[in-house]
């Protein structure tokens, strides 16, 4: 009884892990995130030295010659790969969490497991979504009349290019990831553990805990 409980639990966790992420990763992503990501992609895949200023004139430019809609071109990928990447990421790092506890009395994990928690979590989510980088990122920087859609990137790279195409880069993105995820999800832990000794075990409220992911 006690174990079907405590499986109850966690796929209600589960679940409401992938709501919350999905949404607001959804909702930033569709406001702000996806022309400033297409402008970043632009300068990281020319020769154009970066500033405000050359930014501006992108952005300008793109709109007054292409439209302003496009300059969320390429964001189907994005919100394809993004939404389930964060939902994976937190989710997994919630498994991962209980898995790594074996003293259940113990709320927090110790400092190394935080981070191995948060590391594993970051393989998991980008092993998982990694080719549909390489989609976003294409359709973020090529003319409209090259790829129309998300699905003609896909099938143009593998019959051209061939499927290893599609993971190309894969290493130091999941090497970044790891030491990203694992700082990250490290820090917020650690502050999430010293709220609760100072707060005498009282749960963040929801504005706490944006700081601390800022």
């Amino acid at each position: 009884m006690e174990m079907n409980i405590s499986m109850l639990r966690s796929i209600n966790l589960i679940l409401r892990s992938l709501t919350i992420t999905r949404s607001s990763h959804l909702w930033c992503n569709i406001a702000v995130i996806a022309p400033l990501d297409r402008t970043k992609i632009n300068f990281q895949v020319s020769n154009r030295r970066f500033s405000f200023k050359s930014a501006f004139k992108f952005i300008f430019h793109t709109v007054k010659h292409e439209g302003f809609i496009f300059l969320w071109r390429g964001n189907s990928a994005t919100m394809l790969r993004i939404v389930p990447y964060a939902a994976i990421q937190y989710t997994a790092h919630e498994q991962y969490k209980r898995m790594l506890n074996r003293n259940r009395r113990k709320k927090h994990l110790p400092p190394h497991l935080r981070f191995l928690a948060g590391s594993l979590a970051g393989i998991t989510s980008t092993s998982l979504t990694y080719p549909l980088d390489l989609v976003r990122a294409r359709m973020a920087v090529t003319e409209k009349n090259l790829y129309s859609n998300l699905f003609q990137v896909i099938m143009k790279t593998y019959r051209q290019e061939g499927f290893r195409t599609l993971w190309r880069g894969y290493l130091p993105t999941v090497l970044g990831s790891t030491m990203y995820s694992g700082t990250s999800f490290f820090t917020y832990e650690t502050l999430k553990k010293s709220h609760a000794e100072y707060a005498k075990g009282e749960e963040p409220k929801p504005f706490e805990r944006w700081c601390w992911v800022l």
